[in-house]
């Protein structure tokens, strides 16, 4: 929650109506809030006043009474004229109840405004309205029989109400059936109609991944509205315990890096009459909100659910529900009666779900930057991601078709930027150094990896090939595993185009190694320049990345929205920049991709970074 703007010393008081404010001894009855909070807010306000305003714990060194203590504190500011801006920052946090008030305070609050709803912060409400309508999608099951409302809690995890999936889940283990996967679409930016399509716009439509079930909750069999009438709750409300209604769904993509993503609040919640805005897709419509108070958020019933009278439709379960301080405080369940709404509290979800939300497949882990430049890296996504499941053990051999702009070292800047130093070790060998010898060959890889040569081979008796598939690469794969010592270690091949390896017993042995990569887990062989089969290797151990189709707009846009998305920065800024670094590149005399880059360190992150260094 941002801080309250505070008078100053010298401002003119804004002073509210005097017939609007209740006495000192009225508003002290109506506090709800504890001693400690009072302070906290009042004491900033006296700090703004200078020396002329006693803090509030010298006011009441010997008050134990809290009311009296508010009292004394509030008729200080009324003496000194600050008590007008206090009740409007005090009634902003929601420090006045008027259920506690009484009767004259009651009537005189109302005339300020009601005092559990507080203000909504205009400076809040536009940044909060576009965060939230970037990370609010519709889910769709099966095709559009089945639909509900969703929203980002982590960068690939979404929430949604659990009765919105139950036809995927097995009745009997709760979890997914087998393929169900297939049954599910999530689409973001669904606003007007049809999935925003423009040119630079973030990737909007996803699947989930096989297993895509992190966590959830059933609803109470009471609460489930496939019975086609509004649920209701059981008696005792305690039987709520354990129902909060939300299923937790892995994507399978990373929309959570560029659009940001809600944080659950484990702590805060609305009290009654407290605002309460709903993000939703209600009847699969494009996206709408509601703006309402909540109904009921008493102890009975606010341990386990929030009752609402926003308007919601089918589509709606599973919605973000925000308060007035724009806080994510609970997800959108179903109807209750006839004229009460229900949501859960992000509370238990949050203390369901824990740190999973944030995890991510490693396959869809990328870096954005160059480690040893710290400049932007634009247009090569695909190559981490297949870097990533060669690394898994899906493939072992990774060729790159085409030539860098940048040279072939760059897919080694890649690589090493990619992946953790602690479990991989990237070595490069050219191919204008690799010795025309097989048993040259195996040492000098072994150097590489930091293990002893191999002595003592017993000569060929047998054919070169012979020779070399059944004594040296058995040696050679022994050798290499101890000196990998656990690590994936990635022999890079460059230069291949430019240097072709002749009919040597080198190249034999490197085809051996191919055909035989299987029996060294921890290798992992990239090939720079490399076009067509890879000679001995299982083609189904090889993945090739194709040349890229760049989309330099999109680059720019994707990048600058994964760095600054969660800061505020919105998909049409970033198209507005990128098409600013796209005239700066298109003057520039280098690549492409490297002149983007520049372009992108050099004039549109200094900018957005005093931009955001000031907010």
């Amino acid at each position: 929650m941002d801080e309250p703007q505070l008078m100053q010393p010298g401002e003119e008081p804004v002073l509210l109506p005097d017939d609007s404010l209740a006495s000192p001894a009225e508003l002290a009855a109506a506090v709800r809030v504890t001693r400690s909070t009072f302070r906290a807010l009042y004491d900033q306000h006296v700090q703004a006043q200078g020396s002329r305003a006693r803090a509030f714990m010298l006011l009441n060194l010997s008050v134990d009474d809290d009311r009296v203590a508010f009292e004394r504190a509030l008729r200080q500011a009324n003496d000194q004229g600050w008590l007008s801006p206090f009740i409007l920052s005090a009634t902003e946090a929601g420090f006045f109840e008027d259920d506690h008030a009484s009767p004259a305070a009651r009537v005189r609050l109302q005339r300020v405004l009601n005092a559990a709803a507080g203000f909504l912060s205009a400076e809040l409400f536009v940044p909060a309205t576009i965060k939230a309508t970037r990370q609010v999608c519709l889910v769709e099951i099966d095709g559009g029989a089945s639909r509900g409302s969703g929203f980002l809690v982590g960068p690939q995890t979404i929430v949604t109400a659990w009765h919105v999936v139950a036809r995927l889940l097995d009745p009997a283990t709760g979890q997914p059936l087998p393929g169900s996967h297939q049954r599910i679409r999530v689409r973001f930016d669904y606003l007007s109609g049809t999935v925003a399509g423009r040119r630079g716009a973030l990737e909007s439509d996803f699947g989930v991944v096989p297993n895509w079930l992190v966590a959830g909750s059933p609803c109470h069999p009471l609460e489930n509205p496939s019975r086609g009438t509004p649920g209701a709750w059981p008696t005792p409300l305690s039987e709520l315990e354990g129902y909060y209604d939300f299923a937790a769904l892995r994507l399978d993509g990373t929309p959570g890096l560029e659009r940001g993503h809600q944080v659950l609040c484990r702590e805060c919640g609305p009290w009654d009459g407290g605002h309460l805005v709903v993000f939703q897709h209600p009847d699969a419509l494009p996206q709408r909100f509601a703006l309402t108070e909540i109904v009921e958020f008493r102890d009975d019933i606010g341990r386990w659910r929030m009752a609402h009278q926003a308007n919601t439709g089918n589509g709606s379960s599973g919605g973000l529900c925000l308060d007035g301080r724009f806080e994510a405080v609970g997800l959108h369940q179903s109807a209750i009666g006839e004229n009460w709404n229900a949501a859960v509290p992000a509370a238990h979800i949050a203390a369901t779900l824990g740190g999973e939300v944030l995890e991510m497949d490693a396959t869809l882990t990328t870096v954005d930057r160059i480690a040893s430049t710290k400049r932007p890296l634009l247009g090569r996504r695909e190559f981490q991601v297949l870097a990533w499941q060669v690394a898994q053990g899906a493939y072992r051999i990774l060729t790159v078709m085409h030539r860098s702009k940048e040279g072939n070292s760059f897919s080694v800047h890649i690589l090493r930027s990619l992946l953790p130093a602690e479990h991989h070790q990237v070595v490069v060998l050219s191919a204008s150094d690799v010795p025309s010898e097989a048993g040259a060959l195996a040492n000098r890889l072994l150097e590489l990896v930091g293990s002893p040569h191999l002595h003592d081979l017993p000569p060929p008796v047998t054919t070169d090939a012979a020779w070399t598939r059944d004594v040296l690469f058995p040696r050679f794969a022994e050798a290499f595993e101890a000196g990998a010592k656990g690590r994936l270690v990635w022999l890079a091949l460059d230069d291949l185009s430019k240097q072709p390896l002749g009919e040597t017993a080198a190249r034999r042995f490197l085809e051996t190694i191919y055909a035989g990569i299987l029996a060294i887990p921890h290798m992992r062989i990239v090939l720079l320049e490399h076009i067509g089969a890879v000679p001995g290797a299982d083609d189904r151990l090889v993945v090739s990345e194709p040349r890229p189709q760049t989309q330099p707009v999109q680059d720019v846009v994707s990048y600058l929205m994964r760095r600054y998305g969660r800061r505020g920065l919105d998909d049409s800024q970033a198209r507005m920049s990128a098409e600013v670094v796209m005239h700066i590149a298109n003057r520039d005399q280098r690549p492409l991709l490297q002149a983007m880059s520049e372009a992108v360190a050099d004039n549109i992150e200094p900018a957005l970074e005093g931009f955001y260094a000031g907010h």
